[in-house]
């Protein structure tokens, strides 16, 4: 019977003890991402740099990393291909720029953000409105150690290709 109470006590102490994680809203790095955001959108690559360790990575769609460097080019290029780039979450007095929350962990904190990128093709005049997600890792230097985007890249893939075909005519 003693073996049996100690074994409780000590499951109980366990479970008890464990760090447990939070999620906020309005926390630091969540507001940090909505301002990198706000970035994004009048392309200010260099304020949104800075946010990241030096040697990030970042996973665009794929299990593959890209350099901080080759990211910010790749962000500095929709505002080539683009024009009216907003990005949106929600509707009607609900529309904001993005859904983002911050989860705590004992390890480290991680950003989710959740919003619908909307531009119009220069090259075509076509309005495209893409649903994304985005994940930001948390390094301990408080800086992005990775992040990972995840949506349908269809409609930057066919503004290139209308670009592509109009410079060949």
């Amino acid at each position: 019977m003693n073996k049996y109470i100690l074994t409780l006590l000590t499951v109980s102490l366990f479970f008890n003890c464990e760090e447990k994680m939070t999620v906020s809203f309005d926390d630091t790095k969540s507001m940090t991402i909505l301002a990198a955001y706000d970035s994004y959108m009048s392309n200010d690559t260099e304020s949104i740099e800075k946010l990241y360790s030096e040697d990030a990575h970042v996973f665009v769609n794929s299990v593959d990393s890209i350099t901080i460097k080759e990211n910010m080019k790749n962000l500095a290029m929709h505002h080539e291909l683009f024009d009216d780039i907003k990005l949106t979450w929600g509707d009607g007095e609900n529309t904001r720029t993005a859904f983002v929350q911050t989860s705590t962990y004992p390890e480290n904190d991680v950003t989710l953000a959740w919003f619908t990128w909307n531009g119009t093709g220069k090259a075509s005049g076509e309005a495209y409105k893409v649903p994304t997600h985005v994940v930001y890792v948390w390094g301990d230097d408080g800086k992005i150690d990775r992040a990972y985007l995840m949506n349908d890249s269809a409609s930057f893939n066919k503004e290139m290709g209308v670009v592509s075909q109009t410079s060949q005519e």
